[in-house]
């Protein structure tokens, strides 16, 4: 299995959707970007996602940041234990958005630096 498909596995296990639930956000999913650009001059990159009236969630006052202290470091115990090593995880990488019915819902992007964990050998 991809990484991508790995995170959007993990992202829609219920473990994740309780954690997301537990802040009063009906859901969250996986975003992947549809294509990515890179300015060989610059190596300055882009990426492009399907549209999504989401804005980033690293707005906010102070009920912002406990919720991003208690999603990212939930989500981060999830991930590590499903032997992906989520390198960059931050709110910033989460957009809210609120559906037509008021319901509040996350959409993780960019996982760029994302890695699976490498299984190490012992030798005796």
């Amino acid at each position: 299995m991809s990484l991508s498909s790995r995170i959007k596995t993990i992202i829609a296990s219920a473990e994740a959707q309780t954690i997301v639930k537990g802040v009063g956000v009906e859901s969250i999913d996986f975003i992947e970007p549809l294509v990515g650009v890179i300015n060989r001059k610059t190596m300055k990159k882009t990426m492009i996602y399907r549209f999504t009236s989401g804005v980033s969630c690293a707005v906010g006052g102070d009920s912002s940041i406990q919720i991003e202290r208690i999603v990212t470091r939930k989500m981060e115990d999830i991930f590590l234990k499903n032997d992906i090593v989520p390198g960059d995880f931050s709110f910033s990488q989460i957009l809210q958005e609120i559906d037509p019915q008021g319901r509040v819902i996350y959409h993780l992007i960019d996982s760029e630096f994302f890695f699976k964990k490498q299984k190490t050998a012992t030798i005796s």
